[in-house]
C-alpha cells in the first residue's frame, strides 16, 4: 500500500505552479456555477480521504508499537503449554489487526475512486444538458450517465472527448471504477491500460491505486470539457 496515504491533494492544497492544469468557463453563468461546485466537491472528497487515511496511519503506528513491545513475548521459545497458548493468541491478535488495517486501506482507496467517478459523471451530464439547452433550443435534453452516450452527444456538438486534456487517465479511471463496483478484479479491459497490464486476474484489493494521478486527470478533463463547452455556446 501507499507509504503516505494522506497525500491525495486537491488542486486547492497546492501552489499555483503545482498540480493539474486549471481550466474554467468564463461566459455561461450555468457552466461557471457547475465548475465552481465541482471544484469544491472534488476538494471535499480529497480532504475526506485524507481524514480517513490519517486515521489508518494512526492505527498502523499503534499496531507497530504493539508489535514492537510484544515481539519478544511472541517469539520466545517455551515448553510451557499455557505460555504457548498465550503466544498463539497474541500472534493471532496481531495478524487479525494487520488484516483489518489492510482491508481498510483497500476500501478507502476504492471508495475514493467510486466517489471521484460519481463527481465526473455528474458534471459531464449536467454540462451536456446545458450545452444542448442552448445549442438545440426546443429539443428536450435528458441526462445520461453512459459514457458512450455522453461521448456521442458531445461529439454531435463538435466536442471530441479524446481531444480533451487527460482523456486517457480519465478513461482509465472510468474503467477502474466499473471494475471496483462490479467484479473487483483486473480483467482484460482494465489490463489494456499499462499500469494494469501485468495484473490481469488480480484482486483490486491487492493493488496500490494511483489515486493522485486519477484525481489530477479527472480534474483536468472536467475543467477542459466545461471550458471547451463554454467556448461553443452563443
Amino acid at each position: 500500500m501507499n507509504a503516505d496515504r494522506s497525500k491525495v491533494f486537491s488542486r486547492f492544497q497546492l501552489r499555483p505552479d503545482e498540480g493539474p492544469e486549471l481550466y474554467q468557463p468564463h461566459k455561461s453563468m450555468v457552466l461557471i456555477g457547475l465548475n465552481v461546485s465541482y471544484r469544491w466537491r472534488y476538494h471535499d472528497l480529497c480532504v475526506f480521504y485524507q481524514a480517513i487515511a490519517s486515521r489508518i496511519s494512526d492505527d498502523k503506528r499503534t499496531l507497530d508499537t504493539f508489535v514492537s513491545e510484544h515481539k519478544a513475548q511472541a517469539q520466545a521459545d517455551t515448553a510451557d503449554e499455557w505460555t504457548a497458548v498465550q503466544q498463539s493468541r497474541l500472534r493471532e491478535q496481531i495478524y487479525i489487526r494487520d488484516i483489518e488495517i489492510r482491508n481498510m486501506e483497500a476500501y478507502a482507496d476504492q471508495l475514493f475512486m467510486v466517489g471521484l467517478w460519481a463527481l465526473v459523471e455528474q458534471q459531464i451530464a449536467k454540462t451536456l444538458v446545458e450545452a444542448e439547452r442552448v445549442l438545440l433550443p426546443g429539443k428536450a435534453s435528458t441526462t445520461s450517465h453512459r459514457w458512450n452516450t455522453l461521448s456521442k452527444r458531445f461529439e454531435s456538438l463538435g466536442i471530441d472527448f479524446t481531444k480533451l486534456k487527460s482523456f486517457d487517465g480519465t478513461n482509465e479511471a472510468r474503467v477502474l471504477n466499473n471494475k471496483i463496483k462490479h467484479s473487483g478484479l483486473v480483467d482484460v479491459e482494465l489490463g489494456a491500460f499499462g499500469r494494469f497490464q501485468h495484473l490481469v486476474g488480480t484482486n483490486i484489493d491487492q493493488i496500490d491505486l494511483a489515486l493522485q494521478h486519477y484525481a489530477d486527470c479527472t480534474f483536468e478533463f472536467v475543467g477542459h470539457l466545461q471550458e471547451t463547452t463554454d467556448g461553443i455556446l452563443a
